[in-house]
């Protein structure tokens, strides 16, 4: 008999916004969390990707994820939003990060209407919901190579700002620098400087959302060689430009 995954801490809300909103954590995420969209969409800057979500998308969020989103409404933003945490925290830890396209929404729905009227049953609901999302949710293994290459992506996560050289990120890891590379992209999914790439635009639409600083001071703080590049590179990463998310 498989052994329960029990759940200690259970939050479902339904958030709302007009426009625009932009959220998520450069740090690892400390839980679980299901995104449910409503109305609107979204990009996801997840480990030098840009993932799309739009209405009827599921979003799972693994413990240990780090991300940046960007949301987009016309004019509305309407999304559930789950926080849930397993007793054991590495229960369930072969899902990450990933998209469910036209996932039913039926069963989240009744969760959160239950809840609200009696938290102890919107939570059994809850199980049974957990029950069959991760039948559909994929599974995936801890990437060969990553403990290899985690003292560079260490590296990057701190020293996003300056310059990059392949060279001294395979030194801190103890290999050639044509192995280093092999293996970096195999596990992280995309090249070193992708990596780095994604970091600084995860932290740039941070500054454009949360700040009033203007795109040339954004691309100096980030240490862009210019304002020009800052946007090419945005604009390549996110689809968007810079003065897009500022609005």
């Amino acid at each position: 008999m498989e052994r329960i995954s029990y759940i200690n801490h259970f939050k479902i809300v339904k958030f709302e916004f007009l426009n625009h909103h932009a959220a998520g954590v450069l740090q690892d995420f400390e839980r679980p969390c299901i995104g449910y969209i409503l109305k609107g969409e979204a990009e996801f800057l997840y480990r030098g990707k840009t993932l799309h979500a739009k209405r009827g998308d599921l979003i799972y969020i693994a413990r240990g994820t780090k991300y940046y989103s960007v949301w987009s409404g016309f004019p509305e933003i309407e999304f559930y939003s789950v926080d849930f945490r397993f007793a054991n925290a590495s229960d369930k830890s072969e899902y990450q990060f990933q998209i469910l396209k036209n996932y039913p929404l039926n069963g989240l729905d009744q969760v959160f209407q239950r809840f609200c009227a009696a938290p102890m049953e919107g939570l059994g609901l809850f199980y049974l919901y957990l029950e069959t999302l991760y039948l559909h949710l994929k599974k995936e293994d801890v990437p060969a190579g990553i403990n290899d290459i985690q003292p560079a992506i260490d590296y990057l996560e701190l020293n996003y700002t300056k310059k990059v050289y392949v060279k001294e990120l395979a030194r801190l890891c103890g290999l050639s620098e044509s192995r280093f590379f092999v293996l970096f992209k195999a596990a992280a999914g995309c090249t070193p400087i992708d990596y780095k790439n994604n970091i600084l635009i995860q932290h740039a639409t941070e500054l454009l959302s949360e700040t009033r600083k203007t795109i040339e001071q954004i691309s100096d703080e980030l240490g862009f060689s210019s304002a020009s590049y800052f946007r090419t590179l945005f604009k390549s990463v996110t689809g968007k430009n810079p003065k897009d998310v500022r609005r």
